[in-house]
């Protein structure tokens, strides 16, 4: 933990927990980083790899539970995710609320749990997500794994950045997972409300600046979502208009 323990509001505060799952056989590790979203402050961590799949899922919904009681889960669904996503609904059914996916855009409903990294979204969280932070909020991260894991980053023949071979990024992605929540989430108001996204960083910058890049996107979100729900108000309208006949009668 990197903050006093009886300074944490556990039972108010929507921490951001980012996860990112390895097959736990001794090489790549699980781990998990979690956020305050109030100031971007990493508050603690977990890294493992020889906890099983199952026992990995009991210490996720024994987070969410018993101590982040309020928490929301950015996991990763690759590899083992999507098992241990099912195994913590499983073990708690009312967390499943609680677990980021993304929404179907005709139904408005969450399609599947968890995020799936692709290439596109693997450049997006290794390009603007990590420069974001590493530019603006450089001083909360705290934890020295995450900070040694970017400073160990390499560019391939073939222009990708990762881990050096035999290195780790396992806690910078769990990191990085949650930051691209708060930034690039979908549908982020089923979660948490986006305008107390960063609402205490005063705590931290004053007199350093501000976080200006994080405030546009803020911004250019909130107004995605204002337009989206003014779109879906007047497709509601025209529909009910298409259904109704000129005598006024649902036909």
């Amino acid at each position: 933990m990197y903050r006093d323990p009886d300074t944490i509001d556990w039972e108010k505060t929507p921490f951001i927990i980012g996860g990112d799952c390895s097959n736990n056989i001794g090489s790549d590790y699980s781990a998990l980083a979690i956020i305050d979203p109030y100031t971007y402050e990493v508050v603690g961590t977990i890294r493992t790899n020889m906890y099983s799949t199952m026992l990995f899922a009991q210490m996720i919904a024994d987070l969410m539970t018993k101590y982040f009681t309020k928490s929301i889960l950015v996991l990763e669904r690759n590899l083992n995710g999507a098992t241990i996503l099912d195994r913590v609904i499983e073990i708690n059914p009312n967390l499943m609320s609680r677990i980021y996916g993304p929404t179907d855009p005709k139904t408005g409903m969450v399609k599947e749990l968890g995020i799936a990294t692709t290439e596109k979204s693997r450049d997006l969280v290794y390009g603007q997500v990590l420069k974001i932070t590493v530019d603006e909020t450089s001083d909360r991260i705290h934890d020295k794994v995450i900070i040694d894991e970017i400073k160990s980053l390499i560019r391939g023949r073939n222009g990708r950045i990762d881990h050096p071979p035999g290195g780790h990024d396992d806690l910078l992605l769990s990191f990085l997972f949650a930051r691209w929540f708060l930034i690039y989430g979908d549908r982020i108001e089923r979660y948490i409300d986006p305008l107390k996204i960063g609402c205490m960083e005063k705590d931290f910058i004053y007199g350093k600046g501000s976080d200006s890049k994080m405030q546009d996107i803020k911004n250019s979100r909130l107004r995605e979502i204002d337009q989206e729900d003014k779109r879906k108000s007047i497709k509601a309208k025209q529909d009910k208009a298409d259904a109704t006949g000129s005598n006024g009668y649902v036909m």
